[in-house]
C-alpha cells in the first residue's frame, strides 16, 4: 500500500503517518508549524467579502487558496465564520516568511 502523500504547503507536513493491522493509514498527533516565529506582516482590514473566505485572501496574497491556515493560524482563528466583524485587522504574514516556514 503506498504512503500517504502531502504536498508541501500542508500544515500536516511534519505529522507521522501510521498504519493499523490492516493497513489502513492515518495521521498522528499533528505537529504545529512555527507560525508564531513569523516576524514580518501585513496588516489587512477585512471587509464585507472576507468574512469566512480566507481561503480568498490566501490566493490574493499567496497564488494559493490551501495556504488560509497559514493566516488563520497566525491570527489564532479556528473557525473563519465566527467572531468577526467589517474593520477588524488581522495580520498577513509576508510570503518570504511563509516559504521559510513551509519549505
Amino acid at each position: 500500500m503506498p504512503s500517504i502523500i502531502l504536498p508541501a504547503n500542508t500544515r500536516y507536513k511534519e505529522t507521522s503517518v501510521y498504519a493499523d493491522s490492516d493497513g489502513i493509514q492515518f495521521f498522528g498527533t499533528w505537529k504545529r508549524l512555527l507560525v508564531s516565529d513569523i516576524q514580518d506582516y501585513s496588516i489587512y482590514v477585512l471587509s464585507s467579502e472576507d468574512i469566512g473566505r480566507f481561503d480568498l485572501l490566501a490566493y490574493n496574497y499567496y497564488g494559493d487558496s490551501s495556504l488560509s491556515w497559514v493566516i488563520m493560524d497566525f491570527n489564532g482563528i479556528v473557525d473563519p465564520f465566527f467572531g468577526f466583524y467589517v474593520g477588524q485587522k488581522i495580520k498577513i504574514p509576508d510570503w518570504g516568511e511563509v516559504v521559510r516556514i513551509l519549505f
